[in-house]
């Protein structure tokens, strides 16, 4: 069946909407991914080891009320969370390994004074703008905790039982935590979207606490 010249503008248009449609909805399937991030370009998290002594103080103040032991602040710890930080901020990403160099914190811990036996479990947090015109708030490795203890993987590592030792940085808008333990917890590097797919089908955790 031909077209008439009357029509043909008309399938055009239509096309072209089609189009449109399939260029928004792949471009809100992208943004809704876990590496992309709108960035928080204002906000600046301050990030010093006095800080983050007071971010350990306060999640031993979470542990202690939930039962759970005390950790011991750890300078190196610090210097390896802080580097994670950078790194995600200097390649652009945000994710637990990076997708250009491959390295994560297990990969990178032997530079930070780390052996092989330890083990560090990692989370991650960024400050993202909540729109045009939004002012955006101060931010604190606090906000962090607060928002890290709202999610179920992220709550799991600040409380597990056989973390010893751990620390919280930040560089610009990315914050992560460190929990050293020699359980094999945080062995290997893998994605975020990876743990967050474990995290919704896994089954209740020894020592996990429900919210």
């Amino acid at each position: 069946m031909g077209f008439r010249k009357e029509n043909i503008g008309l399938v055009i248009l239509v096309g072209s909407l089609i189009a449109a449609a399939v260029l928004n909805s792949q471009e809100s399937d992208r943004k809704k991914s876990l590496n992309y991030m709108p960035e928080a370009s204002g906000v600046v998290i301050f990030s010093s080891e006095d800080e983050s002594k007071k971010a350990i103080q306060e999640i031993n103040d979470l542990r202690k009320a939930y039962g759970k032991p005390p950790i011991n602040y750890s300078t190196k710890a610090y210097n390896l969370a802080l580097a994670r930080a950078k790194d995600m901020n200097q390649y652009g990403y945000y994710d637990h390994m990076n997708p250009k160099t491959k390295t994560c914190a297990d990969t990178m811990k032997i530079d930070y004074g780390f052996s092989d036996k330890d083990y560090l479990a990692e989370n991650i947090n960024t400050y993202v703008s909540t729109g045009p015109g939004m002012a955006l708030s101060v931010q604190t490795m606090s906000d962090s905790i607060k928002g890290w203890m709202n999610s179920r993987g992220h709550r799991f590592n600040l409380l597990y039982d056989m973390h010893v030792a751990g620390a919280v940085a930040c560089d610009l808008n990315k914050c992560v935590f460190l929990g050293l333990n020699s359980e094999a917890f945080g062995k290997g590097c893998h994605t975020a979207k990876e743990g967050q797919e474990y995290w919704e089908k896994a089954p209740p955790q020894s020592g996990e606490i429900a919210r």
